[in-house]
């Protein structure tokens, strides 16, 4: 595992945290509410695997044997963990899911999917989008990880499938623009490594004034990420309800529906009833409980939290007519001498960073909303602390002083002049 950076990868903050757990570690980010697992290279108990594994395996407890050890053929293949999708159950389960799905999400936003092109993203076996296939005449579409998965629902239930790697493939690698009318992203958006890159991939793939639909979307939460620390394979990014509908609002969509479930299943606490991994859990749970930084939005529930939320494309002629308002040219732009122009943005940019401490790359063009929660750089955000200091004592401006001192955190030369001069200031005064 590569030495992990402390500015969160989704919004370039520096307000973020670590959280240890069996198999994994999660940044975790308090400004985009995103988390973001890495695996580590060895697990604590691999000193004693071997000892470990015999006496596990004369308790029967094979199953624990796999989650506290190392899995190599699903080291090797991820998709391996994925077999399960053509068992019995799982068959029944997607089922009852496409019921479920029909009657939660189609039916409460009233979306009309008859005769409609369909692509369904990490589709498993096929069967749930094989119910939609044949109760609405839909023409659909299947990408699946696990070759198992594929082959079954292609040569059992003939539907169209594609396989695909969201670490190697585009969509656009496989369909035209403009093919589909709805696509379903389903309990798979927590695997996509570049959020903005695939939506805007998918956004080619979709036609104008289509259906984006996205399914059993994972928030962070301890619940979560104490849970899957046993799996080989993990959640790789856990991104917020904020994260999603901003980025997807960027990216030419409107949010029409979303709605939040709380999982009652066992999963949470299945793991409870085998010894070692309730011990485990624990442990893990009370470091964790000890790190202040948790205690911002919902990272602490120990129950597993999803989304289901909507979005419409708007016709790509409007899309490329909104403005847009860019930090970092602004900054570029900066110099002593400014018109009043220029001193009627800073105060507006001031006004955000008193609200928030922080500023972002990019707002609307009249900076009255942020349209990402991409956070400007350090080296930019040092520009414009220095600026705003410099102009603040040129002319006397307060406003600017505060704002220079809010974003200085990360600055201690420069954290220490500004205090020193407000002191000093005061001291007359």
């Amino acid at each position: 595992m590569n030495q992990i950076e402390q500015n969160c990868s989704y919004c370039n903050s520096f307000s973020t945290t670590k959280i240890d757990s069996y198999k994994f570690i999660w940044k975790i980010c308090s400004n985009c509410g995103c988390a973001e697992s890495y695996k580590k290279e060895s697990y604590p108990l691999d000193f004693m695997k071997y000892p470990l594994s015999k006496y596990l395996e004369k308790k029967s407890w094979k199953q624990t044997r796999d989650r506290l050890l190392k899995n190599d053929v699903v080291d090797e293949d991820n998709s391996k963990i994925y077999d399960y999708f053509t068992n019995e159950n799982h068959i029944k389960l997607s089922k009852e899911d496409a019921l479920e799905f029909n009657q939660n999400v189609l039916e409460k936003y009233s979306i009309d999917i008859n005769n409609k092109k369909i692509l369904d993203i990490s589709g498993g076996n096929g069967h749930f989008i094989k119910y939609f296939q044949d109760k609405y005449n839909c023409d659909c579409t299947l990408t699946e990880y696990n070759k198992n998965a594929l082959e079954y629902a292609s040569s059992t239930l003939n539907i169209k499938t594609q396989y695909y790697d969201f670490t190697k493939h585009k969509f656009t690698d496989f369909f035209d623009n403009n093919q589909f009318d709805v696509i379903f992203i389903r309990a798979s958006i927590m695997f996509m490594d570049d959020l903005s890159t695939v939506l805007e991939d998918l956004s080619t793939v979709l036609k104008d004034d289509g259906i984006i639909i996205i399914n059993y979307s994972v928030t962070p939460t301890l619940g979560t990420i104490l849970r899957t620390q046993f799996d080989e394979y993990n959640y790789k990014h856990l991104y917020s309800k904020t994260f999603i509908v901003e980025t997807l609002e960027r990216y030419g969509f409107n949010s029409i529906g979303l709605s939040r479930n709380y999982d009652f299943s066992m999963y949470i606490n299945s793991l409870d009833s085998f010894p070692m991994e309730r011990i485990i859990t624990r442990w893990y749970e009370l470091k964790a409980l000890k790190n202040k930084f948790i205690y911002q939005n919902e990272f602490t529930a120990r129950d597993r939290r999803r989304y289901d939320m909507v979005f419409r494309k708007k016709d790509s002629s409007k899309i490329n007519n909104t403005k847009y308002f860019n930090t970092i040219n602004f900054i570029d732009s900066l110099s002593d001498s400014l018109n009043e122009d220029f001193f009627m943005i800073l105060d507006r940019l001031c006004k955000k960073i008193d609200v928030v401490n922080e500023i972002y790359i990019e707002y609307l063009e009249d900076l009255s909303k942020r349209t990402t929660l991409n956070t400007l750089p350090l080296e930019y955000k040092l520009k414009l602390v220095r600026m705003l200091f410099t102009l603040g004592k040129k002319h006397e401006d307060w406003k600017f002083i505060n704002s220079a001192l809010k974003l200085s955190a990360f600055f201690p030369k420069e954290k220490k002049e500004i205090e020193k001069y407000i002191k000093d200031k005061n001291i007359v005064k």
